[in-house]
């Protein structure tokens, strides 16, 4: 596969405008001010949203301006809670699993299968949905499922000579799986960080999500030091940035974190491993892959710019 290329595409309208309504109906808000601020939210598409647009910032300002005209900054903070009550006894079942597996490359790919199922957790893209109440048989079909592409041996010996890795979370919830791909990474690379979100946006995990899930057991955690969905290296705070041009890999996790770092690519010459689960046509054309797919890709980004 040559160059990793993600542009916006025609479905990315309605997707973002799906996620707007929603994450709206969780504010509580007036019908008049929802209204007004899907009024406002398209306008943003129209002006912003074109075929060069890096997509998770323009989602970013939509999500910003909801929570300045709501008056509500967290829109998904009982989900966010419900996930991570349900995601954390099936982690910790799977953490014991997969530290038991003794080969390096076999602990990978089963830890970031355990990491992918709990990629399904996600709020953020219309047309994905998963039933809470029904998460264990989706989790156990995912992990059944394997992966579309299987980067594991070639991760686990990079890792096995990295001295520090960045690990770039995603959703609440999902963050609770992370923590047993993290806990494999630790058993062959001796430094592992953890970034979470610096404020709440969509349902991304933050410092409280962290705490809740134990990951300070395995990895440093810091924050990104912005709610941007996905990074932003213009908004990141000194100790990201710091953290993200010191590490030998980094790992991100889910959609919006592959779509900014492709979009900066011509800024980023490092090595990144892609784990996530392709739950829409335009990603899955980036990857080569079928929606539904799970991937663990390693891309050496200064071959991409």
């Amino acid at each position: 596969m040559g160059s990793l290329i993600h542009r916006p595409r025609p479905e990315c309208f309605p997707c973002i405008v799906d996620v707007t309504h929603r994450a709206l109906e969780k504010t509580g808000s007036s019908e008049e001010t929802k209204f007004n601020v899907m009024r406002q939210s398209v306008d943003i598409l129209a002006k912003e949203l074109d075929r060069g647009a890096n997509l998770p910032a323009v989602s970013t300002k939509i999500f910003r301006l909801i929570s300045e005209r709501t008056g509500n900054p967290d829109p998904f903070l009982e989900e966010k809670r419900l996930c991570n009550q349900i995601s954390i006894p099936l982690s910790q079942e799977a953490l014991s699993q997969v530290l038991a597996v003794e080969d390096e490359v076999e602990r990978i790919r089963r830890a970031a299968l355990v990491s992918i199922a709990g990629n399904t957790m996600d709020l953020g893209t219309s047309g994905h949905s998963f039933d809470l109440g029904n998460f264990q048989e989706e989790y156990e079909g995912i992990i059944d499922q394997g992966l579309a592409i299987d980067d594991s041996e070639k991760l686990a010996d990079i890792l096995s000579t990295a001295r520090s890795v960045l690990y770039l979370g995603d959703n609440a919830g999902e963050i609770a799986f992370d923590r047993v791909l993290v806990a494999a990474i630790h058993t062959i690379s001796p430094r592992v960080t953890f970034a979470v979100k610096g404020g709440p946006i969509s349902n991304d995990a933050t410092l409280a999500d962290a705490e809740e899930v134990s990951m300070f057991d395995y990895a440093k955690v810091i924050t990104t030091g912005t709610d941007h969905l996905g990074i932003s290296l213009d908004e990141s705070s000194d100790e990201f940035l710091s953290e993200f041009e010191s590490s030998d890999i980094i790992i991100a996790k889910g959609q919006s974190n592959l779509e900014t770092i492709l979009y900066e690519a011509g800024r980023i010459r490092k090595l990144v491993a892609f784990v996530l689960r392709a739950k829409c046509r335009p990603i899955a054309r980036v990857l080569g892959v079928g929606v539904g797919d799970n991937v663990l890709k390693v891309v050496d980004m200064s071959k991409q710019a």
